[in-house]
């Protein structure tokens, strides 16, 4: 291998045509190109290198855009093809982000190499040379969506604009989508995202990446949701007739089951049916009929017990207020004497019998010319002085401890008092509304006759 650099241009083409001629085997012959230079991409500030490679050649150069490279800036090699014997020549070029950027925005920068021979020249293909960039933001991102089970899904994405184009490929909860392994996913070739059918199992963050040989991108993630709304199974059997002559079947949203967000089914789970006459089941009252048939009895009890204790209070208190009535009437006549003639006709008699034939006085309007008591009436609270039967003289002990009357005399015989004590007590026995009634009409001959007292 033979390893040269030449000064000149023309220095270079003299030496590859008289210094180094070819054989006579290969002075016919063009040369062809074994490798031709490539588009290639500056990184940031490394320059890149372009090769050459050509056979039979006297000699190889690089033009680019029009101009050719100085020779100092060539290093070329020689060998030998030990399959054909042709003598090979290889160059090699380096271009710096300087050289592009000096003609950039007018043309792409490109180089083209050149290869000589005793017959002729032969010219390679042009390589370009580019400064690579990728952009941060992305022209479209995907968003996110809220799908049903089992239907497609467009998720859009367009990387930033980049040189070289940028590669898209597809993350889901950052692991990496490989179409190959899950057939369910495709990326169309304008790098939009497909879900043929979507699955529970799709549900998650999906994130667009664009990378070239600059440098990575990511999208923001879109979150797709695989929603499944419920769906019924079929009705059950119809059970059989129940104790309330109802029959019944149901069914369960378990077909699917409603997840991640879908609509429960709609409608009811049970339904009922009433049976006919004859599916019914005969049968006896069971033991709620009879709890409830106890309840409804001892309800009625606790009632009517309740009514008779009101009842019972209710004549309680009326008694006692009729009998406070009598005293207090007995007390305002001021225990004036009352003559009482049981068995004369007409008058009000103690007995029975007596009172039933002398009820018909009761409606005898009173004789208001009878003159009445004459003596002067005491009120009950009389502030004179009264005295004691104990130490008055009117009862004087005697030595069995009992009294006689000393100084009192008692008027009318004793058959007459007992009258009046019976009268007294009978009175207590009466109504409330009969005493004043009564005792309106009853005047007895020389005793002070019943004169109401209001207030």
């Amino acid at each position: 291998m033979i390893r040269r650099r030449y000064s000149s241009y023309t220095g270079a083409e003299h030496a590859a045509t008289v210094t180094h001629p070819l054989p006579a085997a290969f002075s016919d012959l063009l040369p062809h190109f074994l490798v031709e230079p490539d588009d290639v991409y500056i990184v940031k500030n490394k320059p890149v290198t372009l090769t050459c490679r050509s056979t039979p050649a006297t000699q190889i150069y690089f033009k680019c855009n029009g101009e050719w490279v100085h020779q100092d800036d060539h290093l070329i090699e020689r060998t030998v093809d030990p399959a054909t014997g042709f003598p090979v020549m290889q160059v090699k070029i380096d271009i710096s982000r300087q050289q592009v950027e000096k003609i950039f925005g007018l043309e792409d920068y490109w180089c083209q190499c050149v290869a000589w021979s005793t017959t002729g020249t032969q010219k390679s293909q042009k390589a370009y040379v580019r400064i690579a960039y990728l952009r941060k933001n992305f022209e479209e991102e995907p968003l996110g969506k809220e799908v049903a089970l089992d239907q497609e899904v467009l998720l859009r994405c367009h990387p930033p604009e980049g040189v070289p184009t940028a590669e898209v490929e597809w993350q889901r909860n950052e692991e990496l989508i490989d179409p190959k392994a899950d057939p369910n996913f495709f990326i169309t070739v304008d790098h939009n995202l497909i879900i043929k059918q979507a699955r529970l199992a799709d549900t998650g963050n999906y994130t667009c990446v664009a990378k070239n040989i600059v440098a990575r991108r990511k999208s923001s993630s879109a979150a797709v949701i695989v929603y499944v709304d419920g769906g019924w199974s079929e009705w059950s059997k119809w059970s059989a007739c129940g104790a309330d002559c109802t029959m019944w079947r149901s069914r369960e949203c378990t077909q699917p089951a409603p997840g991640t967000g879908g609509k429960a089914c709609q409608g009811l789970d049970l339904q009922s049916l009433n049976c006919t006459s004859e599916q019914c089941p005969q049968t006896v009252s069971g033991a709620e009929d009879v709890a409830l048939y106890v309840g409804i009895v001892a309800v009625a009890l606790c009632l009517t017990l309740l009514l008779v204790v009101l009842v019972l209070v209710y004549r309680r208190k009326k008694e006692g207020l009729d009998a406070d009535v009598a005293d207090s009437s007995i007390l305002t006549t001021g225990f004036q004497p009352v003559g009482i003639k049981p068995a004369m006709p007409g008058v009000w008699a103690p007995d029975r019998a007596q009172r039933c034939k002398n009820s018909h006085l009761l409606t005898i309007q009173p004789d208001l010319t009878t003159p009445g008591y004459q003596g002067s009436l005491r009120t009950r609270h009389d502030p004179t002085p009264k005295f004691s039967l104990s130490d008055g003289p009117l009862l004087e002990p005697l030595a069995n401890g009992s009294h006689t009357m000393a100084n009192g005399k008692v008027t009318g015989d004793s058959g007459h008092l007992t009258s009046r004590l019976t009268a007294q007590s009978y009175f207590k026995t009466l109504p409330a509304g009969r005493r004043p009634h009564l005792l309106r009409h009853l005047q007895l001959p020389g005793r002070t006759s019943y004169h109401p007292q209001h207030g």
